[in-house]
């Protein structure tokens, strides 16, 4: 990342919330007084549950990948299992959260499913997920999953090891729609946000594009649909 591209990020990004804190305040301000909450694909490090676990009576992460619990909060606890059948007990639990994962699976169907299982009634499903229609998105899917790593690494400096295999079949206010009315849940709120242009933060004159573009979609209502992120949040019937 140059520093005259940091500059600009500073400049035109230094005061906007991004989605990441959006999505934190939701999920804080829906816990309840002795939460039990699981982070669905918590990451290496479950940055998120870590971040709420003092707030939580419980406090789990689940991923599929290899976990790094050292540099988690120590009051969290582990699943390594696939998200279709994470293990727990039937309405065990009062909100699950997933951060930057809907977009990974192929059979989101079975994850809401699941999800849905392990939720007491009325518990809340949150999650934040890349939107289908942004543009880092639509290339994301037009491109194949095995020149993503290369990519990521080049533009973000993300690890290659840290890319799965993208479907976006969670990432639309329809598909997400659809979803929630065939296993159980009630859609308590869809909201699309913006974000600085990630991807472009290689180059100066294409992060200035960038943050035009989201400048314009976040000012006009109309353009709603074409922000870079959806924040889910939906409640088991």
């Amino acid at each position: 990342m140059g520093s005259l591209t940091s500059k600009l990020n500073k400049r035109f990004y230094g005061k906007k919330s991004h989605p990441y804190k959006i999505y934190l305040e939701e999920i804080v301000n829906r816990l309840p007084n002795g939460a039990k909450v699981l982070d669905a694909g918590c990451g290496h490090d479950a940055p998120v549950i870590s971040d709420i676990a003092a707030a939580c009576d419980i406090a789990v992460g689940a991923d599929i990948t290899y976990l790094n619990p050292c540099n988690a909060n120590p009051s969290v606890k582990f699943i390594i299992n696939d998200l279709s059948a994470i293990g727990l007990c039937d309405a065990c639990l009062d909100m699950v959260i997933s951060r930057s994962v809907m977009e990974h699976i192929k059979t989101p169907e079975d994850i809401f499913n699941e999800i849905n299982r392990i939720l007491k009634p009325g518990g809340y499903f949150i999650f934040l997920t890349p939107n289908l229609y942004d543009y880092a998105s639509i290339f994301s899917k037009l491109i194949p999953n095995r020149f993503h790593p290369l990519i990521v690494k080049m533009t973000e400096g993300r690890n290659e090891d840290d890319t799965f295999p993208a479907y976006y079949k969670a990432n639309t206010r329809r598909d997400i729609q659809d979803l929630a009315s065939g296993t159980g849940f009630e859609i308590k709120e869809i909201e699309f946000l913006g974000q600085y242009p990630a991807y472009l933060m290689f180059n100066p004159f294409v992060f200035l594009i960038g943050t035009a573009y989201d400048r314009m979609v976040c000012r006009f209502n109309c353009l709603a649909f074409l922000r870079g992120w959806i924040l889910g949040v939906l409640q088991k019937l």
